[in-house]
């Protein structure tokens, strides 16, 4: 009992970001993520969300650190978005992480404003056809840039070929 009391005192929201990362699928946990990947901090994560800012920052700090990653797009998409999940994969944990990286806030408002759980459905259908298009864009960007396209826009139209 004295541990959980030293836990809690040291970081407040620890048992409510707990309960937002397990059990997975819960609509914080997937707000929190998609609103760190397009480059936000606790604080505004916590307004834009309408979240406890301490248990944002608890949550970022214990379950979805991601470091210096945040400032190298094409390792975020790699080490922590990860592929195209299959049909075994959490499909709506990838979109939403997918559309704060390539939409940033907007894409992640409009995705929380009118999100619908079913995988088949017409937002979450044209939601992935958007991403893959600004994904697109960035491949065709990095393809058509300087004569020598650098490591990022080789990464950038590596990933863009897996998805095709």
């Amino acid at each position: 009992m004295a541990a959980a009391r030293r836990i809690w005192a040291s970081e407040p929201g620890i048992v409510e970001a707990w309960q937002w990362y397990y059990p997975p699928g819960t609509i914080e946990k997937w707000m929190v993520e998609a609103y760190a990947c397009a480059g936000m901090g606790p604080a505004e994560i916590a307004g834009a969300a309408c979240l406890s800012e301490d248990a944002v920052e608890a949550y970022l700090k214990s379950f979805f650190d991601l470091g210096g990653l945040i400032h190298k797009p094409v390792a975020l998409l790699v080490q922590v978005i990860g592929p195209v999940p299959g049909k075994a994969g959490v499909y709506h944990d990838w979109l939403w992480k997918l559309a704060g990286l390539l939409g940033g806030k907007p894409l992640v408002d409009a995705l929380i404003c009118c999100y619908d759980q079913r995988p088949n459905s017409d937002l979450s259908v044209k939601l992935e056809l958007l991403i893959r298009g600004g994904l697109a864009l960035r491949a065709a960007h990095a393809a058509l840039g300087p004569a020598e396209v650098d490591r990022a826009g080789l990464e950038i139209l590596d990933v863009y070929s897996r998805l095709l």
